[in-house]
Order: structure tokens, then sequence, then C-alpha cells
């Protein structure tokens, strides 16, 4: 992918998360959960006004068709609702970068998994798995 679509997209995906993710969250926040109200109105808020979604440095993951911003976690990563990703490739790193690229599918799917392959990976991070996608 060339670099600019990747700043471009590291941008988009600093300040908003996929529509899926946000609407899991808004289904949460709907249902009464005050602790997800909370985390909708900070997701609506900094996709409104290009704030970050958060502050910690991360690491930028560039795929074909979109970016994964990968941070290494802050002290609110236990308190957060979590996504995880499974990959399968040949080699373990395969395996990592494919269970990578599942964080990057969409949160209403039941099963983030991709790849193939006997070794198996699983990547964890918070709501805050920060996708954007060239499509957009």
């Amino acid at each position: 992918m060339e670099t600019s679509l990747v700043e471009r997209l590291e941008k988009r995906a600093r300040t908003m998360l996929p529509a899926e993710t946000v609407m899991a969250v808004e289904c949460a926040a709907d249902a009464g959960d005050r602790r997800m109200q909370a985390l909708f109105e900070q997701i609506l808020d900094c996709g409104l006004h290009g704030k970050d979604l958060c502050a910690q440095p991360y690491d930028v993951v560039a795929f074909d068709d979109r970016v994964l911003l990968r941070c290494a976690g802050c002290p609110r990563f236990a308190t957060l609702p979590k996504i995880k990703g499974v990959g399968y490739g040949k080699t373990a790193e395969e395996a990592r970068r494919n269970a990578l690229y599942a964080l990057t599918l969409p949160a209403d799917k039941k099963a983030r998994t991709w790849g193939e392959g006997p070794v198996r990976a699983v990547e964890v991070s918070c709501i805050f798995n920060r996708v954007a996608y060239s499509a957009l």
C-alpha cells in the first residue's frame, strides 16, 4: 500500500472506529450499561471533533486493504471490552499476522479468524481496536 494512503488511513483510525464497533457499543449502552454509555459518548466526541481515541503510542500494521493501529496496552485495558483475533498459518509469524488481520474484521462477526495452516495465534485488543479500510 502506498505511503500516502497508509498515512490517510492512520489519521482516520486514530479518531474513528469502524461502524460495526460503534454500533455494538451503542447497543450495549441502549441496553442500560452505563459504562458503555460513557464509552459511546467518548467515541462520538472523538469522531465528531477529530480527537484521538486513545493517547497511547501505537504501531501501524499495514495490510493490502486496511491499516490497524496496534498499541501495547494501557492501564485501562483490563477494564475495557475486548476483541479477539485468531490467525492460522504455516509459521508462527504468519499466524500472528493473520491474527492481527482478524482483529480488523467487523465487530459483528462472532468469530474473527483468518488464514489457514497448522499454527494458531491469538491477538487481543481492547474496544479501541483502531482500524481503517482503504475502500472507505
